[in-house]
């Protein structure tokens, strides 16, 4: 905090409660912006996906020897099109070639699949 209050972008200017709104949840008030939905954003906290990245959908342009790291919650078996790759919470995973790949994750109790895109340039 002694960083930022230091720093040129401290105007000590008051903050101005009038650009956020009170949310009760929970017999707890929290603040948000006005269209916020607070209650949607704070489940994000509790989200349980086991896949962190790559997301769903998510696009990447090919490159030679390129590397796309995959990132769990927890120590788990990767999959690429049903082939095994590799276990642990964090791996890299090396297209060969644009396509569509469906990476897997699977733990003891749990699995989880997105699809990604490797595009050529």
């Amino acid at each position: 905090m002694e960083l930022l209050i230091n720093s040129p972008y401290n105007k000590k200017t008051p903050f101005d409660f009038s650009k956020i709104v009170p949310v009760e949840i929970g017999g707890e008030i929290y603040y948000g912006l006005p269209g916020d939905d607070v209650r949607q954003i704070q489940n994000l906290l509790a989200d349980t996906s086991l896949i962190v990245t790559p997301h769903d959908g998510d696009t990447f342009s090919f490159e030679t020897d390129m590397q796309i790291p995959l990132k769990a919650g927890i120590s788990v078996r990767w999959f690429v099109n049903d082939k095994f790759i590799g276990e642990g919470a964090e791996i890299s995973f090396h297209p060969p070639a644009p396509a569509l790949y469906t990476l897997r994750a699977v733990s003891t109790h749990k699995e989880e699949t997105v699809e990604v895109r490797v595009v050529a340039r």
